[in-house]
């Protein structure tokens, strides 16, 4: 039972933080800026 409550816990908090850092890191924003133009985001985070 206990390794039954693992799987399914770890399975539950996988999907949950895949879809978290979706949100926080969209794949827009590394096709954007992360491939065309690398120093883009250096420049947005100086300033």
């Amino acid at each position: 039972m206990l390794d039954l409550f693992t799987t399914i816990f770890l399975g539950i908090f996988v999907i949950l933080g895949d879809g978290l850092l979706q949100r926080m890191y969209p794949p827009n924003a590394f096709l954007l800026y992360g491939i065309d133009q690398p120093e883009a985001i250096v420049t947005a985070d100086v300033e």
